[in-house]
């Protein structure tokens, strides 16, 4: 310990000198601290065989003449009591001035401490009610009239925190200092009257911390699962790190706890947020290990958590593709973590965002975000599932990543034809799908570091189709493209010339001309360009089919994305909805519909297993639908819903033309289409002209004929000058006004007189042509009252009873209905 030398009198030279040896350690000395330490330390190694658990507390438990020690259980506790005071005992040594929050575990000898006071110890600086068993802040502040930036820095230095749970309040705090050093503040000189105010309400609050308690276990008793979780984030102003200790019994229980949280302040020069969203991932590491270490616990898990995206793609990256600052933080991480330990968490569930920006100390108390972790945590299973947010094209993201110039490569690659794949495809969807799985494998293999997985997204087919239609456009135009390309005028045998074609930044061959100074969206002022020979046009056209019924000439429309027969049974699903079922339907020899039938045969036969032959096929003649084909190679056969279906195209693709719809556009133009054709007259309805005129499948569908909202005209209105939804109402009058012209022509075929015509009759039900027909649903309809033959007894004039009155009109403006009204 001390060795003291007793040296010799002058007059007794043959004496020898003397050595006296210490057998305690001198305090005030130097080496006190360590002696003292190491003195237990020694005892430890001496008597550790006999005392086991005291000789671990005695090397890792005592902090000076303190020891701060405990256990799971009261038997374990008191076993370590008495080991401790046996092998103190040995070196003769004491220990006295027991505390505990069992009060089995204070000796009945021991009158120096009185377990029923409700006074607090000071353990470490912290405050600790024993009775209770929690912590407290005690917190003395002295208002200053005048605060100086000395004052401050010496309050905010009289808030002891080591474990950092009030950890916000002191970030609060570290913001305040800094601001005072942007403002080039002296030490002692006063602080601007907005600043002073600010700090002293500051100070006012801190009082609050005073009714904080901490429970001190972090952890449930006969817990089966114990998990660390870490959570770090970044402000402008600050960055931090919390831990939260979960604990889990074998019936469910969960407890989850702040054990510790650590934070800085940003630096005066200005930083991004994504490396200030680094550097709290590089401490909550670091403080990740701290805790580890200073928890004698067994940990099953341990889990790092942070709302950046860019930050965790980082990780995933070599070091060496990253620049100096990001690239040394990544490595510090990537050593001391798993990748796949970290993942991403929703600002709002993120409690170091509270760290982050700072919390006044009257509301912290009441923020259950950073006393117990967010809500995922308090689940009996946590999804550790992280989003797969694409951020690889952002800015901040690429901004640290070095422009790498490797030795360069020559890749010769051959062009594929895409026509076998074109070909092999029975929809467009299936098509658009495989060239997106395709490309996906190609940036996967190109990329291995930053592979893609799950369903394809909005992206992938978006750039599927780019290829998909860059590679036709190479095949079938590629003078054209090589022209664009060479800036030279495209040849006169080219039927491209007329559509000013160009290659905009993804090299898609686009209709050029005038629209492109219109307001229109881009892709409709320049389509791009297909060619109509191949079979990617047939797929385009029919990716939206037209289903319909024809019990009494009606028409129902459907939108399908496919031809499956899945796509076809939800749509008879929904004619059921909304037609009641039908017991026979009649259609082509198409696979879909054979697929359709032979489905609801496996589902009929599934329900009915279990019965006989005899009672399913009883179903099937009482209940079931029946499906009757057409013989194959023959669609003349179903000539009555042919017409409807070819009426309906051609007009539709007329009037909607390269309009770019969205679904609940062209949704809602194609009911309104269905609305016209379901107006058409059919017989006379009633001899009264008063009545309705004719019988429209509408009749039988709603009861009445169809009416449709009063609506102003925008036949010629300019395209550019409409909103969405009048596009739509100008495109259904469009169609109305083509589809009535057209039905007019058709009744009255007369290219050529070449034989006379049948006489019109009185009371006869007939078409007026040449009056306005742009109002939705509303056939010119008139009754002839009075027919005036002419001296050859032929009916050149007759007179009409309208909705508006009686007038005369010439035959050639009147049209027979395709029915005989008598």
């Amino acid at each position: 310990m001390g060795t003291l030398l007793a040296g010799r009198k002058p007059y007794n030279v043959n004496k020898p000198i003397k050595t006296y040896q210490l057998n305690t350690v001198t305090y005030g000395t130097v080496s006190a601290l360590y002696l003292a330490m190491r003195t237990l330390k020694q005892i430890s190694i001496d008597e550790g065989k006999n005392f086991p658990i005291a000789a671990s507390v005695l090397c890792n438990d005592f902090y000076m003449d303190d020891v701060l020690s405990g256990a799971n259980t009261l038997e374990a506790a008191k076993t370590l009591q008495h080991q401790l005071i046996d092998i103190l005992k040995t070196a003769q040594m004491s220990l006295h001035k027991w505390c505990g929050n069992i009060s089995e575990l204070i000796p009945t000898t021991e009158n120096e401490y009185d377990f029923s006071s409700t006074d607090e110890i000071k353990t470490l600086g912290i405050a600790w009610k024993a009775r209770t068993d929690c912590f407290t802040f005690k917190v003395k502040m002295e208002q200053n009239a005048h605060p100086t930036k000395r004052s401050v820095l010496s309050i905010i230095g009289r808030l002891f925190d080591p474990l950092g749970l009030l950890g916000p309040v002191i970030t609060k705090a570290k913001i305040s200092m800094q601001q005072l050093w942007l403002l080039k503040i002296d030490w002692s000189e006063r602080l601007p009257e907005k600043e002073a105010c600010e700090w002293q309400e500051f100070v006012k609050s801190l009082m609050n911390l005073n009714d904080i308690k901490i429970e001190r276990c972090i952890v449930i008793q006969s817990a089966v699962v114990t998990e660390l979780h870490g959570f770090c984030d970044a402000s402008e102003k600050a960055y931090g790190a919390a831990i939260y200790a979960r604990t889990v019994t074998a019936a469910g229980e969960v407890k989850v706890k702040l054990v510790a949280s650590k934070s800085r302040v940003s630096p005066i020069k200005q930083v991004t947020i994504p490396r200030l969203e680094l550097c709290s991932a590089v401490l909550l590491t670091k403080l990740m290990h701290k805790v580890q270490r200073a928890l004698k616990m067994d940990i099953t898990s341990v889990s790092y958590w942070s709302d950046s995206m860019i930050v965790i793609s980082w990780m995933k990256r070599e070091w060496r593709d990253l620049k100096t600052f990001v690239a040394n933080r990544v490595v510090f991480i990537q050593e001391c973590t798993e990748i796949n330990q970290w993942h991403h968490v929703p600002s709002e569930q993120n409690p170091a965002d509270i760290i982050s920006r700072g919390l006044d100390p009257e509301r912290i108390q009441q923020s259950n975000l950073w006393w117990f972790g967010p809500s995922f945590l308090q689940e009996r299973l946590v999804n550790l599932a992280s989003d797969s947010n694409d951020i690889h094209n952002s800015e901040l993201y690429q901004r640290e990543l070095k422009n790498n110039q490797g030795d360069s490569v020559c890749l010769l690659m051959q062009d594929i034809d895409i026509l076998p794949i074109i070909n092999g495809c029975s929809s467009f969807v299936k098509l658009q799908r495989i060239i997106a799985w395709c490309v996906r494998f190609k940036e996967n293999a190109r990329n291995p570091l930053q592979t893609t997985t799950g369903s394809l997204t909005a992206p992938e087919l978006s750039a599927s189709l780019f290829c998909l239609v860059r590679n036709v456009q190479s095949v079938y135009f590629s003078k054209e493209i090589q022209c664009i390309k060479k800036g030279q005028q495209l040849h006169n045998s080219s039927y491209l010339l007329n559509l000013s074609p160009f290659l905009d930044e993804k090299n898609i061959l686009r209709v050029g001309g005038r629209l492109r100074h219109s307001n229109l969206p881009a892709e409709q002022k320049h389509p791009m360009l297909i060619p109509n020979n191949n079979p990617i046009c047939d797929l385009i056209i029919n990716h939206f089919h037209v289903f319909y019924f024809h019990t009494v000439k009606a028409i129902h429309l459907e939108i399908v994305n496919s031809l499956s027969t899945e796509a076809f049974i939800g749509v008879l699903k929904r004619f059921i909805s909304r037609r009641s079922r039908p017991s026979d339907i009649f259609s082509d020899n198409g696979t879909n519909f054979v697929g359709a039938n032979n489905e609801l045969l496996k589902i009929l036969k599934g329900l009915f297993k279990r019965e006989s032959a005899e009672k399913f096929e009883d179903f099937l003649a009482s209940e079931g639908i029946k499906w009757h084909f057409n013989p194959p190679s023959t669609p003349h056969f179903g000539g009555l819903w042919e017409a409807g279906v070819k009426s309906l195209k051609g007009h539709l693709k007329r009037v909607v033309g390269n309009t770019i719809l969205t679904h609940e556009e062209f949704f809602t133009l194609i009911t309104q289409v269905e609305a016209v054709l379901n107006s058409r007259p059919l017989c006379p309805l009633s001899e009264d002209p008063n009545d309705d005129l004719a019988l429209t499948p509408a009749h039988f569908l709603v009861g009445t004929s169809l009416t449709s909202l009063p609506e102003p005209p925008f036949k010629g209105t300019p395209m550019n000058r409409l909103s969405r939804w009048e596009l739509v109402q100008k495109l259904a009058q469009t169609f109305w006004s083509k589809w009535t012209s057209d039905y007019l022509n058709r009744l009255q075929a007369r290219p050529k007189w070449y034989r006379g015509e049948k006489e019109f009759k009185k009371n006869e039900v007939i078409l007026v042509k040449g009056d306005d027909n742009s109002k939705l649903l509303s056939l010119n309809l008139a009754k002839i009252i009075e027919v005036h033959p002419g001296k050859d007894n032929i009916t050149r004039i007759v007179t009409l009873k309208t909705s508006k009155g009686i007038c005369k009109r010439p035959v050639n403006k009147i049209v027979k209905l395709p029915f005989d009204s008598n």
